[in-house]
């Protein structure tokens, strides 16, 4: 259910301390990206293409997932964790950056 790991815990700490099991590298032009809107319509597509795609698109429940189905979700998820963190850090520190740049409560001078 974890990974393997009878609770969260254990799969937490593989994923923090193995090197098979971090998350990978985002791609830079992807992760460049700033618009909420695209990221909305890449994470759709990839829901509709991975998460709601086969067995589970043409199918009624329940579901017998095979071991390619999970193993794909698992990938496309892990991808788009790290991209979601490197967007986040992106956002966070453009944020940072254009607050310390103002000077003073209104972004002028002192009175």
């Amino acid at each position: 259910m974890f990974g393997g790991h009878s609770t969260p815990y254990g799969a937490i700490f593989d994923g923090l301390t193995n090197s098979d099991t971090r998350l990978p590298k985002p791609d830079a032009a992807l992760a460049g990206e700033t618009d909420p809107a695209k990221w909305l319509d890449e994470s759709q597509k990839l829901a509709i293409e991975f998460a709601y795609g086969e067995p589970v698109k043409p199918g009624t429940a329940p579901y017998q997932l095979e071991r390619k189905y999970e193993t794909d979700a698992m990938t496309t998820a892990r991808k788009q964790a790290a991209l979601a963190a490197v967007r986040l850090a992106n956002l966070i520190t453009t944020a940072l950056k254009s607050h310390g740049t103002q000077k003073g409560p209104q972004g002028g001078g002192q009175s």
